[in-house]
């Protein structure tokens, strides 16, 4: 057979490079193998400084891999993970990054044990290894995805924003919708009913303003400002049942200062709604809307039957805004009649606790109330003095959770449909971007060490210049065709609302 010269030369061809990039692969693969020495020069007696601090916390066990780095730029570092009579090397430089399968598979066998991790680092040709840490694998597992809204640190204008849901048990982040390809101003408050992705909603301000409704793949386009509101709904939060929506109606101010807050946000007025789905209509009281008062992010219990919020006297703002200080308030609720009760009681006085309460949060089992503390007002995420706190429907008491608190501010929050979870908002990393952290309440109300959102490289906070803001978990993924979203918010009509106060 004779080969024709060009072909010969193109099979030749073919098989050094096959051959080269074989020898490339090997080469690659027996560097990343290489493991740390095995002279240990100095057993130290501390654990490890990692970004992110991933050391001794309870993980839900289908949460993405924990990749980290050792601070203190080392030559080399080695990871020894080990559960019951099982063993897992990893080696890198500076940065461990797990295998996703792998990683999944070792979750698997550890739910409801405990994974040691053996660290040992390299410098000048030292080795150093560390105390062992442990993860705590929980046989409780988190609801899988992560809506947030992801925006820019800007005060003055919108920027560019969009809100986005990140896969929790991967990296797999993807936009929902923005303001730029759907051509409206601000986007926000984002909510959905009992963490369901296909029950949602989210606000448009400026331009195509309106409240966009999406259930079951369903767009609805409603404006929700009516009768005697100042301006359209926002801080919402579904009944149980998925047919009414309670709303605070707040006429939000921004100023700015020097000294420690330079950054104050400020509510002139506040009141509460409780919106019906199908009458189109919201109702109310004078107790929860009225000029003397400033309510403020309402929020039904689990069972549907009892309505919760933030409550003060009003106060001139910003002349007076450090007065402003908002107690925890309940309310009787009966959906079926659309009545609400008679008696407002105070779970949590503000002026007994000299702060105030916001972000009022039930745990689905109806048992725990998560909230923020504040120095003064109705807004926290410019105030360093903002944290978290538990107050314990069954018994009555409340504390401050210190054992998940930073020096920065600790703010928004929401809680997972399943095992304990809690997703919040905190600026410890650097004072001024926002991310999204992760604890455990038990049955005790005790919360565990939080951990900062897995990211596929450790390095990514260092250069992300966004922050994750409202923070909410859901059950999977919300499954939104995003053309159909941005022709709905650019061309669907807006439906006019309708309002009542009852009582009055």
């Amino acid at each position: 057979m004779i080969i024709n010269p060009v072909t010969f030369i193109i099979m030749n061809l073919s098989m050094f490079i096959n051959r080269y990039c074989y020898f490339c692969l090997l080469v690659w693969v027996c560097i990343s193998c290489q493991s740390v020495s095995k002279d240990i020069t100095e057993e130290l007696s501390q654990k490890p400084q990692l970004f992110p601090d991933y050391t001794d916390i309870v993980i839900p066990y289908n949460i993405a891999p924990l990749n980290f780095k050792v601070t203190g730029r080392p030559e080399r570092v080695e990871a020894v993970l080990r559960f019951s009579d099982e063993s897992w090397v990893l080696t890198g430089e500076e940065k461990i990054i797990f295998p996703e399968k792998k990683w999944k598979q070792w979750l698997e066998k550890a739910k409801g044990g405990h994974i040691s991790v053996t660290l040992k680092a390299e410098w000048d040709g030292k080795t150093y290894q560390y105390v062992p840490f442990d993860w705590e694998v929980s046989i409780a597992p988190i609801d899988p995805v992560l809506v947030y809204r992801k925006i820019e640190p800007g005060y003055t204008t919108t920027n560019t924003m969009s809100i986005n849901q990140r896969n929790l048990t991967n990296f797999n982040d993807e936009v929902l919708i923005d303001n730029m390809k759907s051509e409206t101003g601000c986007i926000n408050c984002h909510s959905f009913c009992q963490n369901d992705p296909d029950q949602m909603l989210f606000h448009s301000r400026q331009k195509n303003p309106g409240t966009y409704f999406i259930r079951h793949g369903e767009i609805e386009k409603v404006n929700t400002q009516a009768g005697e509101m100042s301006q359209a709904a926002g801080y919402p939060f579904w009944h149980p049942s998925g047919n009414y929506i309670a709303f605070s109606v707040s006429q939000t101010r921004q100023i700015f200062y020097e000294g420690k807050t330079p950054i104050e946000v400020f509510d002139l007025g506040s009141d509460v709604i409780v919106y019906d789905l199908k009458d189109k209509k919201s109702y109310t009281i004078p107790e929860l809307f009225a000029d003397s008062l400033h309510n403020n992010y309402p929020v039904f219990t689990p069972d549907g039957r009892t309505l919760i919020y933030c409550g003060g006297k009003a106060v001139q703002v910003p002349k007076y805004k450090s007065d402003l200080k908002l107690s925890l308030c309940a309310i009787r609720f009966d959906a079926d009649k659309m009545e609400f009760g008679e008696t407002v009681d105070t779970l949590v006085s503000a002026s007994r606790i000299n702060k105030s309460m916001l972000h009022p949060r039930v745990s689905p089992c109806g048992r725990f109330l998560l909230y923020t503390e504040v120095e003064y007002g109705s807004f926290s995420n410019y105030h360093k003095s903002s944290d978290l706190a538990l107050y314990d429907l069954k018994n009555k008491t409340h504390r401050t959770l210190d054992e998940i608190n930073s020096e920065d501010v600790d703010s928004f929050h929401s809680w997972s449909s399943v095992g304990g979870w809690v997703v919040f908002s905190s600026r410890r990393n650097d004072g001024y971007y926002t991310y999204p952290w992760f604890t455990q309440i038990n049955d005790a109300g005790k919360a565990s060490k939080p951990f900062l959102l897995p990211q596929e490289n450790p390095d990514f906070y260092i250069y992300c210049l966004t922050s994750y803001n409202v923070p909410e978990l859901v059950k999977g993924k919300v499954n939104i065709n995003p053309y159909n979203l941005r022709k709905a918010v650019m061309e669907a009509p807006v439906i006019k609302s309708k309002y009542e106060i009852q009582n009055d």
